[in-house]
């Protein structure tokens, strides 16, 4: 929805917030044929309109953006820890970073581990084979 699609879809039970039904078709039951039903209808009103079809997709976008977008999560996530760390007794500022940031600095030191160690093999001096 945010990239402007319309998503057809189960709620899982918290889709139910966000997915509404003028930009949205939601499934109660994981049916697939309800889904498959869903689909066609969606692909009727895009022959039908293709332009209210695309309003709706923008409607949609708007919508996550305002009740969701960056800017939002960042004020909302400060005003959270705002409250916590008083209560924490938390002084300073601490980094968090995602685990997902670590894992090319890990990639990296084990491939500069590898290539360190194949040079070496490369440099060693070649014992003689075993004569049979």
């Amino acid at each position: 929805m945010a990239a402007g699609a319309y998503v057809i879809g189960f709620h899982g039970g918290g889709a139910r917030e966000y997915m509404l039904p003028e930009f949205s078709t939601l499934m109660d039951d994981p049916d697939l044929v309800a889904l498959a039903s869903a689909v066609a209808n969606a692909a009727a009103l895009w022959d039908q309109s293709s332009e209210a079809f695309s309003e709706q997709r923008r409607a949609a976008r708007r919508f996550v953006e305002s009740h969701y977008g960056r800017d939002l999560f960042e004020q909302r996530v400060q005003n959270a820890f705002s409250q916590i760390m008083p209560v924490a007794g938390q002084t300073r500022s601490v980094r968090v970073r995602h685990y997902s940031s670590l894992g090319h600095q890990v990639y990296r030191r084990k491939a500069k581990t590898a290539i360190r160690r194949l040079k070496a093999a490369w440099n060693a001096p070649r014992s003689r084979q075993a004569q049979p």
